[in-house]
């Protein structure tokens, strides 16, 4: 019975509304963790656009996230799960 309630729990409909721009999404090739001093962990993910002229990168925040540690690790292990069967080059290309 036990793993039954574990299975209805995991296929729990959940409907979510955003605006027609959240929907579109954004991009980001960099993305910086740190954790703050109440335990959260906050994701920074930025669109690195161009060199500056002092040798540096600028780039424009695409999204803050906070999450809690166990929120973490779940994004961890899915993004695992997510990902165990790519192949990826040592350039960063697909296989």
């Amino acid at each position: 019975m036990e793993d039954r309630k574990d299975e209805q729990e995991t296929t729990a409909e959940i409907t979510i509304d955003a605006s027609p721009e959240m929907r579109r999404g954004t991009y980001a090739n960099l993305a910086f963790a740190m954790t703050t001093p109440n335990h959260m962990t906050q994701l920074n993910f930025v669109d690195t656009d161009r060199v500056s002229t002092n040798g540096g990168v600028s780039g424009i925040l695409a999204a803050r996230v906070y999450m809690t540690p166990q929120d973490i690790i779940a994004l961890r292990d899915m993004l695992i799960k997510h990902t165990e069967s790519w192949k990826v080059e040592a350039d960063g290309s697909e296989a």
